[in-house]
């Protein structure tokens, strides 16, 4: 600086001094980054925990694929910050009022000062957004996203997946008398190869193929794989438009029509009231029948969005004298029965949705229709007297989203084209900032037909059940949230599990979540079902009862965490019948150096049938999140390690073992291990190309 330019009076020399000083502290601000309170796997022990009705993992692929690119919360939209499903609406908007009142956020230790954000919801954060970036205002209006900056700013990933059993199943061996069911027709390996390009929430596209273990490659029709998605979405920020073709997944309101709204358990109502524009998302799991093959667009003006979708697909079936008996949809087709029912079914699907917006209320109209290539007649049993039978299904619904002051209501109303009825509400009442409580009333007609809804029910189709759910999330202080829900349940007519009409159920749960310590978590959840089911062997039914106890502590350092854990079950029949089960298990995650990553899991577990089995989330790669069910008595362990070579590679390996010490045979049939070891070994290698910076 030249001499002559030098501040000399003293009111020049403050505002340098003040200059310098914001220089200094923005840069802080810029260069500022937090450690996630919890790992992903800890993150599903919160959030979806596992338990006897098991988990649709397929769906978590695109939740964790948010974990893996945290957004940027002083940058980030709030469309963005709707993609979170832990967030509801009130809690987004609350987010971002903080963030334009104060400039943007210092610290995740400013997420305290917000409204509505409890103990839970900020550690869920901590792991999807990051807090390393000065603020910087966003109005999407004036955002222009051109293809080029897309292009530019995006990620390129080639994952490519060997699973290798040390093992030998039954179905590989040759039987004495050969059938088209009681070998497979492939090698016992598994692969998967997935190409995948990213841009934040504005453009994504891909290629998955897919080899199941036992199915064969290259022949049988397979070319080369028996399962291959590809997927092309665009949705360009300040923009009123946006499309996907390909393989997608729809939702919508509560998900009596189309998808899954909601991620976990009652626990999470309070904050799953959401009012989501976006309609569909890329479907990017290796889930072979839980999607939809075609094109999907949106449109919106000032206060309206609507949204179109075609789709056309083959389905697995098995089809006799022109009739559709059975649809099959865990994508394997290893015998010479499963590849005979591949791709049998034509399946052509359309509807959209027609959405009015104000300040404080939402209306949602939307319809879907589906029609099969042939009549789908299912074999007559005592528990599916009521499903759909016929060609063709059609599916309206009236939804609702109403946010005014402290109460939220979300809700949704559905007809078939038979004027079967099905409607589910949910309200949330925030009495203050540490308690929040909600209710939820279902009742859905045995008779209704809903093809893709995936509502919160107990039963595992939006059908036959009526129900309420009462529920509340306390906070009696910062570190410390309690949550606890009942729900009250009917089945009008007989299910697969209860032969009678008319079968009723409870359940409930309690949870405890404290921070002991700034790294140190202290979890207590206990779980009860009461339900009645038929009696085996007879045609009446009796309340059967499971109890689950779980206490968990969850410590975060910056390299490593460490998770231990302890389960109970206790399982009691009305005729008299009791059984019981514990497990000891710890979870590790540690980043060696800045090239290395381990995760590592053990457990020891005794259990005296499956209806006692205890549950656990192990470290897994992307995509493949696995909650266990242990029975009987044995050990498990995991062992994953993944290298980083150079700025892109990375390779991994991840061996699993089982050992049972009370059996020498696992599973039956043509699934059969005849050794009470079980040992697999998983090869990983990862390509990512990042944008510059």
């Amino acid at each position: 600086m030249p001499l002559h330019s030098i501040p000399s009076s003293p009111l020049q020399l403050k505002l340098l001094l003040v200059a310098l000083l914001c220089g200094v502290f923005s840069g802080l601000r810029a260069q500022m980054k937090q450690e996630a309170e919890l790992n992903w796997e800890d993150f599903l022990s919160e959030y979806c925990p596992a338990d006897e009705e098991g988990l649709d993992v397929q769906q978590l692929e695109w939740l964790e694929s948010l974990a893996q690119s945290p957004l940027q919360i002083n940058r980030a939209s709030r469309e963005n910050l709707l993609q979170l499903p832990f967030l509801s609406t009130a809690q987004v908007d609350s987010l971002l009022a903080y963030r334009e009142r104060k400039k943007g956020f210092l610290s995740p230790g400013d997420w305290m000062m917000v409204s509505g954000m409890d103990f839970t919801t900020r550690r869920f954060l901590s792991l999807f957004v990051s807090c390393d970036s000065a603020w910087t205002p966003v109005v999407a209006e004036a955002r222009s996203s051109t293809r080029r900056n897309i292009w530019k700013s995006g990620t390129h990933a080639l994952e490519t997946r060997f699973n290798v059993p040390f093992y030998r199943r039954a179905g590989y061996e040759t039987p004495s008398s050969p059938s088209r069911s009681n070998y497979y027709v492939g090698d016992p390996w598994a692969h998967w190869l997935r190409y995948r390009f990213t841009s934040g929430s504005q453009c994504s596209y891909g290629l998955i193929l897919q080899k199941d273990a036992g199915e064969p490659v290259a022949k049988e029709g397979f070319y080369p794989y028996d399962y291959l998605s590809a997927h092309f979405l665009f949705r360009p920020e300040g923009k009123r438009w946006a499309f996907v073709v390909g393989d997608y997944e729809l939702y919508l309101n509560r998900g009596l029509l189309f998808g899954k709204t909601l991620y976990g358990g009652p626990e999470r109502f309070g904050s799953s009231l959401r009012d989501d524009d976006r309609f569909f998302r890329p479907h990017t799991s290796s889930d072979e029948s839980s999607f939809f093959r075609g094109a999907a667009a949106t449109f919106s003006g000032r206060h309206w969005v609507g949204g179109v979708f075609g789709s056309y697909r083959q389905a697995d079936a098995r089809i006799e004298e022109g009739e559709i008996l059975t649809f099959y949809t865990n994508g394997l087709h290893r015998t010479l029965n499963e590849i005979d029912h591949r791709q049998q079914a034509d399946v052509w699907a359309g509807g959209g949705f027609l959405r009015w917006k104000s300040k404080h209320l939402s209306l949602t109209l939307a319809n879907s229709v589906t029609h099969f290539s042939q009549m789908v007649n299912p074999t007559l049993r005592f528990y599916n007297s009521y499903v759909f039978r016929g060609q063709t299904a059609v599916t309206s619904s009236l939804g609702y989203f109403l946010n005014y002051g402290k109460w939220t209501a979300q809700g949704e109303g559905a007809f078939d084209n038979g004027m079967h009825f099905a409607t589910e509400h949910l309200v949330s009442f925030r009495a203050g900032p540490r308690l929040t409580a909600y209710a939820q009333a279902r009742f859905l007609t045995p008779e209704f037909v809903s093809l893709y809804g995936e509502v919160q029910t107990r039963n595992t189709r939006p059908r036959n059940e009526g129900g309420v759910i009462l529920g509340c999330n306390l906070s009696p202080f910062n570190q410390w949230q309690i949550s606890a829900w009942l729900d009250f349940y009917r089945f009008p007519q007989p299910t697969y599990t209860a032969c009678q009409p008319g079968a009723k159920g409870l359940d409930f749960q309690v949870q405890s979540l404290l921070s002991l310590k700034r790294n140190l978590t202290w979890e207590m959840r206990y779980k009860g079902r009461m339900r009645q089911r038929t009696v085996t062997n007879e045609k009446i039914l009796e309340y059967r009862q499971t109890h689950r106890l779980r206490n968990a502590f969850r410590w975060n350092g910056r390299t490593m965490s460490v998770t231990g854990q302890f389960d109970a079950t206790l399982a009691t029949r009305q005729t008299g019948e009791t059984n019981h089960g514990w497990m000891c298990s710890t979870r590790v995650a540690w980043n060696a150096t800045k090239h290395w990553q381990l995760k590592g899991f053990l457990s020891y577990f005794s259990a005296t049938d499956y209806e006692s089995s205890l549950y656990a989330y192990e470290p897994n790669w992307q995509g493949a999140a696995t909650s266990t069910a242990f029975f009987d008595r044995g050990i498990h362990a995991v062992a994953m390690a993944e290298c980083k070579v150079g700025t892109r590679l990375f390779l991994g390996a991840r061996f699993s073992s089982t050992r049972y010490f009370n059996r020498s045979t696992q599973s039956s049939g043509t699934e059969e291990i005849r050794s009470p070891w079980k040992n697999d070994l998983s090869l990983q290698l990862r390509y990512v190309l990042k944008p510059k910076k």
